[in-house]
């Protein structure tokens, strides 16, 4: 990734940044946001605990596990740091998205092809598992109701409205972060009772009140285990806010998974395969950095 800087009107291109560059200057700039945020009025306290996230999940991203942890220890889990709208000045994007043009739908493990179930292998049912953290409408196998393309059933959000806020950092982030904690020393069952403390109370993201849930049913003993039941509660309690795609790249990246294990494969339901990319290319935009002449890698 190439970074750019205005510096008095001029621009100042970067050479190309590997994402380990990238992550330190996120880092810093969250150091800054924390260090600017020591006041005790609401506000103040509201980007303090926000950049107390942020940078956990730029040290998560680094592979510094016990240092995230740490650094939302003081992260109450009702915390929620939103981005709001309002008819008069701004719709909710995924709202525009999904409810309005329909060109978003709810993704599931399976879909139609010729009019049979095809399974795709890795995706997780958020449109079919009935989870309250994901409340959908219509279904994957429910063709009465099609999205702007007019073949695709039509599986809509039912977690934003026109002027719902969206939460772009919370504390149950905080715990998340705290489990993978967890799970890095192998603790699976300190894993497990974090994600069962989230489950065992009502909790709210934006204006999504999520009803307490049961308990994990069972403690995994092996890393595999551990580590698939982890990255899919994730999934569930970040589902929408683009956090999922890093973390299928950290599955690569630091779990020692392979890509045909991670991302979906097979028939991709609109014609040929899915493809082996773990990462979206850079725009065109950036090519306005005269230093910039393409990745490095196209790695996870």
């Amino acid at each position: 990734i190439a970074l750019g800087y205005t510096e008095n009107g001029s621009p100042n291109y970067t050479q190309p940044l590997t994402d380990q560059a990238v992550f330190a200057v996120a880092a810093a700039h969250f150091d800054s946001a924390t260090a600017a945020s020591t006041g005790t009025d609401a506000l103040s306290v509201q980007v303090h605990n926000a950049a107390a996230v942020g940078k956990a999940r730029v040290l998560v991203d680094m592979g510094q596990f016990a240092q995230a942890a740490a650094a939302v220890s003081a992260v109450t889990t009702s915390f929620q740091y939103t981005m709001t709208y309002a008819q008069t000045s701004q719709d909710n994007d995924i709202w525009i998205m999904t409810t309005n043009v329909k060109r978003y739908t709810v993704g599931d493990s399976f879909d139609i092809v010729n009019g049979a179930v095809n399974q795709i292998k890795n995706a997780i049912p958020f449109a079919s598992a009935a989870d309250p953290r994901v409340p959908v409408t219509g279904g994957t196998t429910n063709f009465a109701n099609k999205s702007f393309d007019g073949n695709t059933a039509y599986v809509g959000q039912a977690l934003w409205g026109r002027d719902d806020p969206n939460v772009i950092v919370s504390g149950i982030d905080a715990r998340l972060v705290e489990a993978e904690a967890k799970l890095q020393t192998n603790d699976y069952a300190g894993m497990v009772t974090i994600l069962d403390a989230l489950r065992a109370s009502p909790q709210t993201l934006g204006v999504l009140k999520v009803p307490a849930m049961a308990a994990i049913a069972t403690t995994p003993t092996t890393l595999s285990d551990a580590v698939s039941l982890y990255f899919r509660e994730k999934a569930f309690w970040q589902f929408g806010r683009g956090v999922r795609l890093g973390d299928m790249r950290r599955l690569i990246r630091q779990y020692g998974r392979t890509q045909d294990n991670v991302f979906p494969t097979g028939v991709f339901f609109k014609g040929g395969n899915y493809g082996t990319d773990v990462n979206f290319p850079v725009p065109d935009a950036d090519k306005s950095n005269p230093n910039f002449n393409g990745c490095l890698d196209r790695n996870a």
